[in-house]
C-alpha cells in the first residue's frame, strides 16, 4: 500500500454489525418468544494504522446500516479517504460522501442503477483483465448525479467491481484500486475483537442498563 499511502493520507474503513441476540437470562424477557437483538454498531477504521477512529452504537438493532453509516459521516473529518462494502456502493452514500467533501471506493452494488458515459481503459493485471469506465450514478431524487469510474477485474470466475470518486486514472490506478479492496476485511476483525474482548456475542445480565453498559 505504499503507492496508496503517497496519494491517500489516510484510509478508513466503514462498516456496520448487528450484536448477538440476548440470552434468556434477563428476566424482562421470561414472556417474549422472539429473539431480542440488544443494538448494532457503526465503525470506521483506520486501515494504516489499525485503530478505531469512530464507534457509534445504535440501540435500534432494526436501524439500517446506510442511513447509520451516512449519519456518522458528519463526525469524519476532510481528509480521511473511505472505503466501503457493496452496502455503501450506491448513488445515495457517494451523494453523502460529495456533501461532506469526502470520496472512496465502494464495491459496487449490483441494484443500483447508472448511467455509462465512456469507456476509459481495457488492461491485463495478474493473469486476467480489467475495465476502467467512467459512468454517473443517482440516488434520492433530490440528490444530485455522482460521476463515478466503474472498476472492474475478472480472472477465470472469479471477478470484482468497484466505484470509486477519483475520476483520473492517473490518481488511482486499476491495479491499485482492485488489490485495494480485500483490505476491507480488516474492519471484520475489529468487530471480532469488540465481541469477543467485551463479551458482546453473549448477554446474560439481568438487567436492561447491563446490555447497554459495555455498548
Amino acid at each position: 500500500m505504499h503507492t496508496l499511502r503517497e496519494r491517500f493520507q489516510e484510509v478508513w474503513i466503514v462498516d456496520g454489525s448487528r450484536l448477538a441476540a440476548v440470552v434468556k437470562r434477563l428476566k424482562w424477557l421470561r414472556d417474549v418468544r422472539a429473539r431480542v437483538w440488544p443494538g448494532c454498531l457503526t465503525a470506521c477504521y483506520d486501515l494504516y494504522r489499525g485503530i478505531v477512529r469512530q464507534l457509534v452504537f445504535q440501540a435500534d438493532a432494526a436501524a439500517a446500516a446506510l442511513p447509520r453509516a451516512t449519519a456518522a459521516l458528519a463526525q469524519v473529518p476532510k481528509g480521511p479517504w473511505l472505503l466501503g462494502d457493496r452496502l455503501y456502493g450506491v448513488g445515495a452514500f457517494f451523494a453523502a460522501l460529495s456533501a461532506r467533501g469526502l470520496g472512496g471506493l465502494c464495491r459496487r452494488h449490483g441494484r443500483q442503477s447508472w448511467r455509462w458515459l465512456r469507456d476509459l481503459s481495457k488492461t491485463l493485471i495478474a493473469g486476467g483483465s480489467a475495465w476502467d469506465t467512467r459512468i454517473e450514478i443517482k440516488g434520492k431524487t433530490d440528490s444530485p448525479t455522482q460521476p463515478l469510474r466503474w472498476l472492474r477485474g475478472r480472472k477465470g470466475r472469479a471477478s470484482l467491481a468497484v466505484l470509486t470518486t477519483v475520476i483520473e486514472p492517473e490518481q488511482l490506478s486499476i491495479r491499485d484500486a482492485l488489490s485495494l479492496y480485500p483490505w476491507r476485511w480488516k474492519v471484520e476483525r475489529l468487530f471480532f475483537d469488540l465481541k469477543e474482548v467485551w463479551n458482546l456475542h453473549r448477554f446474560s445480565t439481568r438487567s436492561p442498563n447491563g446490555v447497554a453498559r459495555p455498548v
